[in-house]
Protein backbone atom coordinates (compact mmCIF):
# COMPACT_ATOMS: atom_id res chain seq x y z
CA UNK A 1 0.00 0.00 0.00
CA UNK A 2 2.74 2.38 0.57
CA UNK A 3 4.21 2.07 -2.71
CA UNK A 4 0.67 2.30 -4.44
CA UNK A 5 -0.06 5.58 -1.88
CA UNK A 6 3.22 7.34 -3.00
CA UNK A 7 2.92 6.29 -6.80
CA UNK A 8 -0.83 8.52 -6.46
CA UNK A 9 0.85 11.06 -4.57
CA UNK A 10 3.95 11.67 -7.46
CA UNK A 11 1.02 11.23 -10.13
CA UNK A 12 -1.01 13.79 -8.25
CA UNK A 13 2.27 16.23 -8.29
CA UNK A 14 2.97 15.60 -11.50
CA UNK A 15 -0.38 16.79 -12.96
CA UNK A 16 -0.76 19.97 -10.61
CA UNK A 17 3.18 20.59 -11.83
CA UNK A 18 2.15 20.46 -15.79
CA UNK A 19 -1.10 22.86 -14.89
CA UNK A 20 1.48 25.30 -13.54
CA UNK A 21 3.70 25.22 -16.21
CA UNK A 22 1.30 25.76 -18.72
CA UNK A 23 0.00 28.41 -16.90
CA UNK A 24 3.08 29.97 -16.33
CA UNK A 25 4.63 29.26 -19.83
CA UNK A 26 7.39 27.42 -19.18
CA UNK A 27 8.38 23.81 -19.12
CA UNK A 28 7.32 21.42 -16.69
CA UNK A 29 10.92 21.09 -15.00
CA UNK A 30 11.38 24.78 -14.32
CA UNK A 31 8.17 23.98 -11.87
CA UNK A 32 9.82 21.24 -10.14
CA UNK A 33 12.41 18.36 -11.39
CA UNK A 34 11.08 14.92 -11.01
CA UNK A 35 13.41 13.90 -8.32
CA UNK A 36 11.75 17.08 -6.18
CA UNK A 37 8.91 15.80 -7.12
CA UNK A 38 9.36 12.45 -5.88
CA UNK A 39 11.21 13.39 -2.50
CA UNK A 40 7.57 15.61 -2.11
CA UNK A 41 5.88 12.62 -2.47
CA UNK A 42 8.06 10.49 0.14
CA UNK A 43 8.63 13.01 2.52
CA UNK A 44 4.98 14.69 2.87
CA UNK A 45 5.90 18.09 4.02
CA UNK A 46 2.91 19.67 6.37
CA UNK A 47 4.65 23.05 6.60
CA UNK A 48 6.98 25.45 4.98
CA UNK A 49 9.42 24.41 7.59
CA UNK A 50 9.01 20.90 6.23
CA UNK A 51 8.75 21.72 2.75
CA UNK A 52 12.26 23.60 2.80
CA UNK A 53 14.06 20.71 4.19
CA UNK A 54 13.06 18.55 1.16
CA UNK A 55 16.47 18.31 -1.22
CA UNK A 56 15.31 20.27 -4.80
CA UNK A 57 12.80 22.92 -2.71
CA UNK A 58 14.20 26.06 -1.81
CA UNK A 59 12.66 29.42 -0.80
CA UNK A 60 11.76 30.81 -4.01
CA UNK A 61 9.77 27.94 -4.43
CA UNK A 62 8.16 27.62 -0.62
CA UNK A 63 7.27 31.31 -1.82
CA UNK A 64 5.57 30.43 -5.09
CA UNK A 65 4.19 27.19 -4.41
CA UNK A 66 4.17 26.23 -0.89
CA UNK A 67 0.56 26.46 0.14
CA UNK A 68 -0.38 24.66 -3.42
CA UNK A 69 2.16 21.55 -2.39
CA UNK A 70 0.49 22.25 1.12
CA UNK A 71 -2.80 21.90 0.16
CA UNK A 72 -2.08 18.84 -2.75
CA UNK A 73 -0.25 16.58 -0.18
CA UNK A 74 -2.36 17.26 3.19
CA UNK A 75 -5.23 16.30 0.36
CA UNK A 76 -3.43 12.88 0.48
CA UNK A 77 -2.90 11.83 3.97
Amino acid sequence: PGADAAAGVVAKLRAWRLAEARRRGVPAFRIFSDRALFALAEARPASEDALMAVTGVGPRLVRLYGPALLKLLAARR
